[in-house]
């Protein structure tokens, strides 16, 4: 079964986001959330890439919020919670006549070796 990659007009994927999570001060796993944002019309995708940058350090502050510095004991958030809130993000920062949605591709952490 072949992933389907997402149409290079619509959206654009954004490099991986990695998280520490921290436990007592120590960093304890790795979170990786892979984003891909919708764009609202395929020929606005070079004006949305030049918008990446302040996009990226936005979503970054969200994240480490998020998942970093959560309560102790408190879970990583549901994919939907994500959604809804880098989607917020990304419109504030680019606008609503470029980004259309956001889709959370990939959620995971990994133990830190």
């Amino acid at each position: 079964a072949r992933k389907k990659r997402l149409s290079q007009n619509r959206y654009y994927t954004m490099k991986p986001f990695t998280l520490p999570l921290l436990d007592k001060g120590v960093v304890v796993e790795h979170f990786t959330l892979v984003v891909a944002m919708e764009i609202t019309e395929e020929g606005r995708r070079p004006e949305l890439a030049m918008q990446i940058p302040r996009i990226r350090d936005a979503m970054y502050q969200l994240l480490l919020r998020m998942v970093t510095f959560r309560r102790r004991g408190s879970p990583i958030p549901d994919v939907d919670a994500f959604k809804v809130r880098l989607r917020k993000v990304a419109i504030h920062v680019a606008g609503e006549e470029l980004v259309k949605d956001i889709l959370v591709q990939q959620a995971f952490s990994r133990p830190v070796r």
